[in-house]
């Protein structure tokens, strides 16, 4: 009996043990998840933060490789896709309401309510005559900014300016639209490997309204006061910036004058440049 009950204090001790060495790994864990999590939430956000003028040289002297690399058919690596990702306008404007504007936009285009077609009835329009326009499409002011700054974009996402499945469409990606001279397809897919699109491809940049064309208007300027864009490529942007209702009416121009010949991208530089 005797050995029995120090067997079950045995049984016991270890198993009070146990529980204890479980507990205090769960505490441990526990105690790393939290700090990190801490960390993530006080952590400064780049849009938040001013650049300083050692990072914008930085920034300054990666674009100029970048484009080096563009304008020579090199092919981009994936350290050069990455950076795309980094570079966002807001961190170095000073206007706070400029700011506040683009974030505000960008938080209704990830809302659930958000709708492009019932938002921009407009749209529904471009769509029906968009089977020739070529365009990738985005949900966010920043992508189609830095596309700006880097003369170029990494994608295989472009289709038909429709509203359809986004195999053979881009209709569905937007509200923001680069719009592609269609040559590219037949002419130079190859250049500078397939995910890259240069910007001589970029026929105009499509935008929902005028408030959205003025705070890109306003960002190229930004960018060309910190010499991230010269004079010629800042005025070439913005002559590319329309609207979906200036598109409209260029494509029944388009019509009145070549009747049911489509609209295309290579087409459409005659309207606007």
């Amino acid at each position: 009996m005797q050995t029995l009950n120090k067997r079950n204090k045995k049984r016991a001790i270890l198993f009070i043990i146990k529980i204890l060495i479980i507990a205090s790994c769960f505490y441990f864990l526990s105690t790393i998840v939290l700090a990190s999590a801490e960390k993530i939430m006080t952590m400064p956000k780049i849009a938040d933060t001013p650049i300083d003028t050692t990072t914008l040289e930085k920034f300054k002297h990666m674009l100029a490789e970048i484009k080096q690399k563009v304008q020579s058919n090199i092919p981009l690596t994936e350290s050069d896709r990455r950076f795309f990702d980094s570079f966002y306008p807001t961190a170095f404007i000073a206007d706070q309401s400029l700011k506040s504007r683009i974030q505000e936009k960008n938080a209704r285009l990830r809302s659930f309510s958000f709708s492009l077609v019932r938002d921009f009835p407009v749209i529904n329009n471009i769509f029906e005559e968009g089977d020739g326009l070529l365009a990738h499409g985005s949900r966010s002011l920043a992508d189609i900014f830095n596309i700006f700054v880097d003369g170029t974009f990494c994608s295989r996402s472009y289709g038909s300016l429709v509203d359809g499945p986004s195999s053979y469409s881009s209709g569905n990606t937007g509200p923001y639209f680069v719009i592609l001279d269609n040559e590219f397809l037949s002419r130079d897919q190859t250049a500078g490997g397939v995910f890259n699109i240069p910007g001589r491809y970029h026929v105009a940049y499509l935008v929902p309204t005028e408030d959205d064309k003025l705070i890109l208007m306003q960002l190229i300027n930004r960018a060309q006061e910190q010499s991230f864009i010269n004079t010629k490529d800042a005025n070439s942007l913005k002559n590319k910036l329309l609207t979906f209702d200036q598109l409209w009416s260029i494509i029944l121009q388009h019509k009145k004058l070549k009747g049911e010949d489509p609209i295309t991208g290579h087409k459409l530089k005659e309207y606007i440049l």
